[in-house]
């Protein structure tokens, strides 16, 4: 296009240039200084000149303003003698530095790398036509044969490219590192012939950066939208063409292996089947080390049959099917868990409850967890008349029992370094539940933080379970200290910031 380019680089912008009233089918100006005037004053530019692209001789620092508009338009404005509107045409600015030919094309080719890549524009990549019927038909899909239980995943909030998400991420330096740390994950656990279910926010950038990407994922990845996808990107038909990407609408109920399953980008309030064991699965939340104000007290009162597929609560993978029918499998035997201020009539409950714990925790080489007085009668009446107790409920039956008191200190820990101590916290005691029952502390913390939002409790040193338990729950360990009998106990607190 422009002569003399041995040693330049050219950089191209493209800018509006609706101030213009006039545009002749030819433009072109070498002065920056001449052609912004006549912007300002609307006169058009270059019209009906014939200019010799080689008697522009460019050096570096050199810039040439070209107003341009749609061709096929142009053609039928100079048929018609006519002049286009302002809002068709484009100002595109060429910048020349000085650099060597072979220094331009290494950074172009870092840049730009996908222009360079011939398999993008070769023949349509093959999806299994039943996978296909997904896009075409908006009704309930119960049974696609195509859908091997074995090779199923689920997965969501990726963010490819989205620099944003880093601050949820804090181990990534990068967006290079997030991408590859993510795409690594995938290929590792999707096989090249998987079905991946993505409940959305894929990916941000444009569309090539977008085809470079999926291409790198095994397996056919059948999107839900999330809030931060661009369907203009991902329904294009280079993607359609290059990808085996196949987006399924906003919401979508799939059939796999006699499971029913719900799929939205959000978490639901209720749904049809929540209490017939349909799955709702859910990204957007980013459940894990990142999940503050309001979302964690919101998230721990989900239904049993409520997960979040996304991939910062799942090591940053896809989740197999297989293994979501086992965390279910363990939520249906004991579901629909509720919390209720404590009555009198409930501490026979409670006291069988916390001796049968007591005893399975002894067998199990934790004696030390509670001392005589802990589920004593006096100690729950006075809980229930300060309003402190809180009774765990299981289909209407007493399962549990827990207690939250305002700025009770842990006697021993006067010494330790708490977070915030001049903070308002609650502090946390006698978490007991059915020996058999899971998702007790799940239910305790959603409950506690949906009302407060600064928690200090103890647990024995022995008791590995409950030190896992609320290191899975993202507690921080404040230190060690012995109790009056002398056992070894150790303090945690968390504080949400809402």
């Amino acid at each position: 296009m422009f002569g003399n380019r041995d040693n330049l680089e050219l950089n191209r912008t493209l800018l509006s240039a609706t101030s213009l009233s006039k545009v002749g089918f030819i433009n072109a100006l070498t002065d920056p200084f001449v052609i912004d005037e006549l912007i300002k004053r609307g006169i058009g530019i270059g019209r009906d000149t014939d200019i010799d692209w080689r008697d522009i001789h460019l050096r570096p620092g050199d810039v040439v303003y070209v107003p341009s508009v749609d061709p096929k338009k142009l053609e039928r404005y100079r048929r018609n003698g006519c002049y286009p509107k302002k809002s068709e045409i484009m100002l595109a600015r060429y910048t020349f530095k000085g650099i060597s030919r072979a220094v331009s094309k290494a950074e172009t080719d870092a840049l730009y790398g996908w222009r360079h890549h011939d398999e993008l524009r070769r023949s349509p990549v093959r999806v299994d036509p039943r996978l296909l019927q997904m896009t075409e038909r908006q009704e309930e899909l119960t049974r696609i044969p195509v859908l091997d239980p074995d090779k199923v995943f689920f997965t969501a909030d990726t963010h490819f490219f989205d620099e944003r998400t880093l601050r949820h991420r804090p181990q990534f330096r990068d967006v290079d590192e997030m991408n590859d740390a993510l795409a690594r994950g995938w290929n590792e656990t999707v096989p090249d012939d998987g079905i991946v279910f993505h409940l959305g926010d894929l990916l941000v950038g444009p569309e090539e950066l977008a085809i470079r990407m999926v291409r790198q994922l095994n397996g056919t990845i059948l999107l839900v939208k999330g809030n931060h996808d661009n369907t203009a990107v991902l329904r294009s038909y280079r993607m359609r063409r290059q990808t085996r990407l196949v987006y399924i609408g906003k919401e979508r109920r799939v059939t796999i292996d006699g499971h029913k399953i719900e799929m939205n980008h959000y978490p639901y309030l209720c749904y049809a089947g929540q209490y017939g064991g349909v799955w709702q699965l859910f990204g957007h939340v980013h459940s894990g080390r990142s999940v503050e104000g309001f979302d964690l007290p919101r998230l721990a009162n989900l239904l049993p049959f409520q997960y979040d597929v996304g991939v910062d609560n799942n090591g940053y993978r896809p989740v197999p099917f297989r293994r979501l029918v086992d965390i279910m499998s363990r939520r249906a035997d004991f579901d629909f868990l509720a919390v209720r201020a404590a009555l009198v009539s409930d501490i026979d409950e409670i006291r069988q409850i916390a001796a049968d714990a007591i005893e399975v925790m002894g067998s199990r080489g934790n004696p030390d967890e509670w001392d005589g007085e802990t589920f004593s009668e006096a100690v729950l009446r006075d809980d229930i008349a300060g309003g402190f107790g809180l009774t765990i409920l299981q289909r209407n039956e007493v399962a549990g029992y827990f207690a939250l008191v305002p700025g009770k200190e842990i006697p021993g820990t006067e010494e330790l370094p708490w977070i915030h101590p001049e903070r308002k916290f609650h502090t946390l005691e006698r978490i007991v539940g059915l020996p058999e029952m899971h998702g007790v502390f799940h239910q305790v913390v959603g409950h506690c933080f949906s009302r407060v939002d600064n928690i200090r409790l103890a647990t024995s040193a022995r008791n590995r379970p409950m030190l896992n338990v609320l290191s899975k729950h993202y507690f921080t360990e404040i230190g060690h200290f012995l109790r009056e009998d002398g056992a070894e106990m150790v303090a945690f607190q968390k504080i949400v910031e809402k």
